[in-house]
């Protein structure tokens, strides 16, 4: 199974990822499927943010489900930045969508 999302560079574009997973509630484990849906909000908030893409600039977001292996791919045209996945301090307000990302996926 897969799915290509054209998602505007916007605030919204995490819960249209989000809806785009909650496609294949019947295919995915419950658990597999909310740790889904938080990467793609993380990554999708990622680029919005820090991509210097901006409305109405577009990106995609690609899903696949093959033998139990679920894969996400964010492709933009924008330059590349840098990100580093750091334990985030526990008195931090923000910071850690890279280190949930780290901890939720194999890679």
């Amino acid at each position: 199974m897969e799915f290509t999302r054209i998602l505007s560079a916007t605030g919204g574009a995490a819960f249209l990822a989000r809806r785009a997973l909650g496609e294949w509630s019947a295919e995915l484990h419950p658990d597999l499927l909310q740790d889904a849906q938080l990467v793609a909000t993380e990554l999708v908030t990622n680029v919005v943010r820090h991509s210097g893409l901006t409305d109405p600039n577009t990106f995609e977001l690609r899903g696949c489900l093959r033998e139990g292996v679920l894969r996400l791919e964010l492709r933009y045209d924008a330059p590349a930045f840098h990100f580093e996945v750091v334990t985030p301090d526990p008195s931090d307000e923000t910071g850690r969508g890279l280190f949930i990302v780290d901890r939720l996926t194999t890679r």
